[in-house]
């Protein structure tokens, strides 16, 4: 699993062309935003990648918040 945070794209094409490189070499490999991932789900991955770009001075971007707060709550 790939999960990735990006605000203005960068960190998005830089996860999305991991996984087609991980595909290009066999290995099974799934590729979305960290908050439309179920956290629940989290336990039963095998591999975990993450993703993140930073935004303005140094925050978070918006579609990786909710799951680093959740994450670390």
């Amino acid at each position: 699993m790939i999960l990735y945070g990006s605000e203005t794209g960068n960190a998005e094409n830089v996860a999305k062309g991991f996984q087609m490189e991980l595909v290009s070499r066999g290995i099974k490999a799934k590729c979305m935003a960290m908050n439309d991932y179920d956290l629940e789900e989290l336990p039963d991955e095998e591999t975990v990648y993450l993703i993140v770009a930073t935004c303005g001075q140094g925050e978070l971007p918006a579609n990786c918040k909710y799951f680093y707060q959740e994450l670390f709550a």
